[in-house]
């Protein structure tokens, strides 16, 4: 991944001309308000230079998974709070007409994409119609970076000039300081519940890591694999082989895999939580937290590493019976002296609620696009923003 390819807003001559900003828009609302502006707010500096540098402002955002066209989904309450933020109008538009007149006084918003048929498979005729409105097509949303949806790489392969807006230029630069001469040793926490959806990740993370802690529901499958009891806890029988094989090729390759050495238990009955180290479980335990000898070993880890990446939770934090080993995980995080980035939005919600974000280095906006990004250094729609290719005419 070679950022200094990348076709970036600083790459364009704005005066006059009319940008589509593809953003991510997709916050929680609650009686048709904004709840958490965070996302909004990240994507701010590309609106503003744009403006700045002479050019008019329209933006696509999906919002929530609405069947078909939703009021409760309208993006109505985001352009409130897009105006607010902006101190300018901001106008929902419902359609995509390229005669519709736009000027650098007002900021435009087209509906919810996920209202217009043909969105999440990447139809052609919507992708051009996005398109034609407008001269140039800046993609600023990374957490979609990973699908191809006609608002993304549909409407990317039709716009006669395309670019990387500031937050996505930052997400990859804050990235690829992780294959670029990292500080080692590198620690990867990756939690979650399955292990089936981090394949390629883990796969990619032997190759540049010194050691990866499985941790949450997953770590259940290794331990499985390893002939541990884990009871009746959440576990993927049919990725037990794949397990066997990531720590078969870890032990190859010098890179330790770490896993719980004690938990936080729920017993048959459901009326106590107790710890067990892992040699104790019961085939009618069920296993939803990290015990204190774990969370002693990870902050450990974290201590001394140089590089630290975490995605996914310790354990069933949405519990506060199983909260704990969480949120002090995070605050490992937050007090460690590496260069820590983090991603996912449950992990960023942990973080979030127990320590915030200043004491990391880097919070990136995505999940699904965050793991595709470390699994493969690189996106198509990075490829497609490429200088020489970004430019269609």
């Amino acid at each position: 991944m070679d950022k200094a390819l990348l076709q970036t807003i600083d790459h364009i001559d704005w005066y006059g001309k009319v940008a589509l900003i593809r953003a991510d828009f997709n916050v929680p609302l609650a009686d048709g308000q904004v709840q958490d502006t965070t996302r909004i707010e990240r994507a701010l500096p590309t609106i503003e230079a744009i403006l700045q540098k002479g050019g008019t402002v329209s933006i696509l955002t999906h919002l929530g998974r609405p069947k078909g066209i939703e009021p409760a989904y309208s993006v109505q309450p985001v352009a409130d709070c897009l105006s607010a933020l902006l101190h300018k109008p901001v106008e929902v538009l419902s359609d995509f007409d390229p005669e519709h007149t736009k000027t650098p006084n007002t900021i435009y918003l087209y509906e919810n994409t996920r209202f217009f048929p043909g969105e999440t498979r990447n139809d052609p005729e919507l992708a051009e119609r996005m398109a034609a409105c407008c001269d140039v097509w800046v993609m600023d949303a990374f957490a979609t970076a990973h699908r191809a949806h006609a608002s993304t790489m549909g409407a990317l392969s039709y716009a006669k000039e395309a670019c990387a807006g500031i937050l996505f230029a930052e997400e990859l630069t804050a990235i690829s300081r992780l294959f670029d001469a990292p500080g080692k040793p590198i620690l990867a926490v990756v939690g979650g519940a399955k292990v089936s959806g981090k394949i390629d990740l883990l796969t990619s993370l032997l190759e540049w890591c010194d050691v990866i802690a499985v941790v949450g529901a997953m770590a259940n499958t290794f331990l499985y694999a390893k002939g541990q009891e884990v009871g009746r806890s959440l576990y993927e029988p049919e990725q037990v082989e794949l397990a066997r094989s990531i720590m078969q090729q870890a032990m190859e390759k010098g890179v330790v895999i770490y896993l719980p050495q004690d938990y936080i238990v729920a017993t048959e009955s459901g009326d106590k939580s107790l710890q067990k180290g892992v040699a104790e479980i019961h085939p009618t335990d069920s296993i939803y937290d990290v015990g204190p000898q774990t969370l002693m070993a990870l902050n450990t880890l974290a201590t001394h590493s140089q590089t630290l990446i975490w995605n996914g939770p310790l354990g069933w934090f949405e519990n506060p019976l199983y909260s704990h080993g969480s949120y002090a995980f995070a605050k490992s995080v937050a007090a460690s002296s590496s260069y820590s980035i983090v991603g996912g939005g449950d992990t960023i919600r942990v973080l979030t609620e127990s320590t915030g974000l200043s004491g990391v280095s880097y919070v990136s906006t995505g999940g699904g696009a965050f793991l595709a990004l470390l699994a493969h250094r690189t996106l198509p729609i990075v490829e497609a923003l490429s200088i020489g290719v970004a430019q269609h005419v």
